[in-house]
């Protein structure tokens, strides 16, 4: 299920409920990135695309961020 890894990113962020919605989309998302056992030695990202997923963009959950504005 997603929706605990979900919760428990909201209560290591201390972040309200109402954000619930982003942290099951960020969920989902990093579970596709990781490797499962329904399909071995692949993720499920690499079973569709064919392509090893890049996962060095990810960080934590609820780390403080900027917004890059190119003038």
């Amino acid at each position: 299920m997603i929706r605990y890894p979900a919760r428990s990113m909201l209560t290591h962020a201390c972040m309200p409920n109402m954000r619930q919605a982003n942290s099951v989309a960020t969920a989902v998302y990093i579970r596709n990135r990781v490797l499962t056992r329904a399909i071995p030695k692949m993720t499920p990202y690499q079973g569709w695309t064919k392509e090893k997923p890049n996962v060095t963009h990810l960080r934590v959950f609820g780390c403080l961020a900027y917004a890059w504005i190119l003038l």
